[in-house]
């Protein structure tokens, strides 16, 4: 049988750092944990059944069905546009916080706290989505 272990003299990780539970894939777990908190700007608090949406201006994505702890949403970035649905059979918080100026549901402008982060000019609001609901929001 063939010895497919690495060797521990040219293998990038010491064998040791494997040996005290860490692996591989809890690294590639944490990359991505920090992808998802720091650039797509989502944070799903699960026991308070809060979602918060805060993605970085230039990056565009539709994540359907997207799975968080035992919640379930449909999240996307165009543009300006912002949209999140709720696919879980209880209500959820979300709050919305984006770079620029006003929030605006339906072409109608809608109350938003003004805020600063780091350094640039933030809107939040937040909403109760229900079971099912979904909201789609245009930042000006």
């Amino acid at each position: 049988m063939l010895d497919t272990r690495p060797d521990p003299d040219t293998w990038l990780f010491p064998l040791a750092w494997i040996s005290d539970g860490l692996s591989m894939g809890s690294a590639s777990g944490a990359l991505l944990t920090l992808i998802i908190h720091d650039w797509f700007g989502i944070v799903y608090n699960a026991p308070g059944k809060a979602l918060w949406f805060s993605s970085l201006d230039f990056l565009h994505f539709n994540w359907k069905n997207a799975p968080f702890g035992a919640g379930r949403f449909d999240i996307s970035h165009n543009h300006s546009e912002y949209a999140v649905q709720n696919r879980n059979v209880f209500s959820v918080t979300l709050v919305l916080r984006f770079f620029g100026n006003s929030l605006f549901k339906d072409g109608k402008t809608i109350d938003a706290e003004p805020g600063i982060y780091p350094d640039r000019k933030t809107v939040q609001t937040r909403f109760l989505l229900l079971p099912g609901e979904a909201v789609k929001l245009e930042v000006r």
